[in-house]
């Protein structure tokens, strides 16, 4: 197996807000991948776990996109709203 661990350092409404965010993703199956997400005290911990190093590169390249679309939005209406 192969395994790739993201510590994420984040605020608490950050965590909270990413973490909501990719929870329905989390509830889908996938057949080539294990997720796990756990809220820690200060951010994210994000384990995902493949047969494949290719497989493995894609799921960890989709959650760090998603992340960072998450964030970018964020910030977009953070902006706005001042």
């Amino acid at each position: 197996m192969k395994l790739a661990t993201l510590n994420l350092q984040l605020g608490s409404d950050l965590t909270e807000l990413i973490y909501r965010s990719l929870e329905p993703e989390l509830e889908r199956e996938h057949t080539n991948a294990l997720v796990e997400i756990k809220k820690q005290p200060n951010g994210l911990l994000l384990q995902i776990q493949t047969e494949e190093l290719s497989t493995l590169r894609a799921a960890l390249n989709s959650y760090i996109r998603w992340i960072n679309c998450i964030c970018s939005i964020n910030n977009v209406i953070h902006s706005n709203q001042q």
